[in-house]
């Protein structure tokens, strides 16, 4: 099994964290970032899961999204083996454009959801390829390429600080278990996982893979690093929930028509913050270095 290099998952997580408040913003990206988002993605999600149904669930794979294609790029013919048999699985009639219809297609069968998860084992063992694939990828263009094309300001290249502080992040949502971390690492660890669930997915995301954490916790967190905005953000979205129902029920409720405030706003308003959650991380980790060393 071959482990992914530290520096290619540093190269990875610097470009897919300024690539994914870019997409979900709407500017639009080059076909190499486009490349390192989608195989990116795809890796989270899978391995977010351990499974393939979170990753269709949530991505709403389409005809024209090239993940296969990618992968054919980056001269993964395994890889792109595994995920069209998963596609065959979850979509065994052709994956559908209509919305409604994609939204009917992901009630699988028991049987689905176990082939669904045997899949997720053949693809686990290519992780640290994928990782390194990509890094080389990254490596081997231009790093203007990874620039959003009608972003104002370029993304400038990475400090020392900021590729340091980039490799902590990337290893800290790693960490499974948060009781193995001391408070000031938690509260980082805490902060982090809210972004990756915003970035992939918005604060219903959140809220349903964190169903049973208390979310004052997550915005105490949020406040403890400087992030007031983000936090007042999370307390809004807590707030439209209604009492007595689970966050998969809410959200399950919201999807067939129920009354339930959308938190599509609050998502909109997340990219939208002054000083990003990801600055606000880098910033906090530069104020304990002793804690992240």
């Amino acid at each position: 099994m071959e482990n992914g290099s530290e520096e290619n998952a540093a190269r990875v997580d610097a470009v897919y964290g300024a690539l994914i408040s870019a997409v979900n913003s709407g500017h639009r990206v080059s076909p190499q970032a486009d490349l390192v988002f989608q195989v990116e993605l795809l890796s989270q999600e899978v391995n977010s899961g351990a499974s393939f149904e979170q990753y269709f669930r949530w991505v709403r794979v389409t005809d024209d999204s090239r993940i296969l294609q990618y992968l054919d790029e980056l001269g993964l013919s395994e890889v792109r083996g595994i995920v069209e048999r998963a596609l065959t699985t979850a979509f065994p009639e052709g994956i559908p454009q209509d919305d409604d219809a994609y939204d009917s297609c992901t009630d699988w069968s028991e049987s689905q959801l176990r082939q669904l998860a045997e899949l997720f084992g053949e693809f686990e063992r290519y992780n640290g390829i994928l990782t390194n694939r990509l890094g080389q990828f990254i490596a081997n263009n231009d790093p203007g390429v990874f620039e959003p094309a009608d972003q104002a300001a370029p993304v400038r290249e990475a400090s020392a600080g900021q590729a340091d502080a980039g490799k902590i992040l990337a290893q800290l949502i790693q960490v499974l278990d948060p009781g193995e971390l001391g408070e000031i690492q938690r509260i980082a660890w805490t902060a982090r996982h809210y972004e990756a669930s915003i970035m992939n997915g918005g604060h219903w995301r959140h809220l349903i893979d964190s169903d049973d954490r208390d979310q004052s916790q997550v915005i105490n967190a949020l406040r403890q690093i400087g992030a007031g905005e983000q936090a007042e953000l999370l307390a809004q979205a807590v707030s439209r929930v209604p009492q007595g129902l689970s966050m998969p029920e809410a959200f399950e409720q919201w999807l067939e028509g129920a009354d339930i405030s959308g938190l599509e706003d609050l998502d909109a308003a997340f990219f939208a913050c002054e000083i990003s959650l990801e600055e606000h991380l880098i910033r906090y980790l530069s104020e304990h270095p002793e804690e992240f060393n």
